[in-house]
């Protein structure tokens, strides 16, 4: 879809909301979906994985800012500038868009920066010509082994492309070890926990990927965290990273990207470590098929 009948497009998606940071989030996952749809093209060997996957894929109710790639091995050769080459030739080249493109491949995860200028003055989002809609790339070169992948089908405004995907088993680990070992509180993390819980209360996560991340991390960072042995192991850890979280920093950081309400929000969080307790309690019983009757620690 070219640029003038991509604006058009997106006007129309704007139309059921004022808010906006709503509207800019709807921008930047029309957009970000048509990258997608410009890599999986070119038949390219990248592993879609992270938030913006479990939005666009599994149907996760907030928003995301990133694109997040792995492959499959490690690949020391990998380039990440090949890949933003085929997303100009697609956006810029092809269908007139806009962009502005700064990448580092001197990291083991590589990433990028695609700014669309204009592109929320033109949709009425923005009054200010020069406000720009950013979504960063990251791909890492070298991932942590044992996780699994499939293939799924996504529309976008230009036609609809099948992804490589990783599977929602292994994207859960991935979750519980952000959740775990970020340095900072991202109150992204506390939602999609809850989410996953409730919404796959019955898929065992993928232990062995979660400590094959964890021993990468340990290594990488010269740490010394646990490894956990079991799924009990692992979700007791959890627990006692939600009962010494401070809240009032997790709603800050989730307000951009959910539709709610404060007030909608508050409520949320005002009861979330007895609902976690009780969601991750039913979770265990669920996959380890027991009746375990224990209301806080498992």
């Amino acid at each position: 879809m070219d640029y003038k009948n991509f604006v058009e497009f997106i006007k129309t998606k704007l139309l059921i909301t004022n808010d906006k940071t709503k509207k800019l989030n709807i921008v930047r996952e029309e957009l970000q979906k048509n990258i997608l749809y410009s890599i999986y093209s070119k038949n390219n060997k990248l592993y879609f994985l992270e938030w913006t996957n479990l939005r666009i894929c599994y149907k996760l109710d907030r928003f995301s800012e990133d694109l997040d790639f792995t492959l499959e091995k490690p690949d020391k050769n990998y380039r990440i500038e090949d890949t933003l080459n085929w997303i100009i030739s697609d956006f810029k080249e092809k269908n007139g868009y806009s962009m502005q493109i700064k990448a580092w491949n001197v990291a083991t995860v590589q990433k990028a920066y695609i700014k669309f200028p204009n592109i929320l003055f033109d949709t009425w989002v923005s009054w200010l010509k020069d406000e720009k809609v950013t979504i960063k790339l990251e791909v890492d070169t070298n991932p942590a082994p044992l996780s699994k992948y499939w293939t799924d089908i996504i529309k976008t405004s230009m036609w609809p492309c099948m992804i490589k995907n990783q599977d929602i088993n292994s994207t859960f680990s991935w979750k519980m070890w952000a959740l775990l070992l970020r340095e900072y509180v991202k109150g992204r993390d506390y939602y999609d926990m809850y989410w996953y819980l409730e919404n796959f209360p019955n898929k065992k996560f993928n232990l062995n990927y979660l400590n094959s991340i964890i021993k990468q991390y340990n290594t990488n960072n010269k740490k010394n965290v646990e490894i956990p042995k079991t799924h009990k192991d692992a979700l007791n850890m959890i627990l006692e990273k939600i009962e010494h979280t401070d809240y009032d920093r997790v709603k800050s950081d989730l307000t951009r990207f959910i539709t709610w309400e404060k007030k909608q929000l508050d409520t949320f969080f005002w009861n979330y470590k007895n609902k976690m307790y009780s969601m991750i309690t039913r979770y265990y019983n669920n996959i380890e098929k027991i009746n375990n009757k224990s209301n806080f620690r498992l």
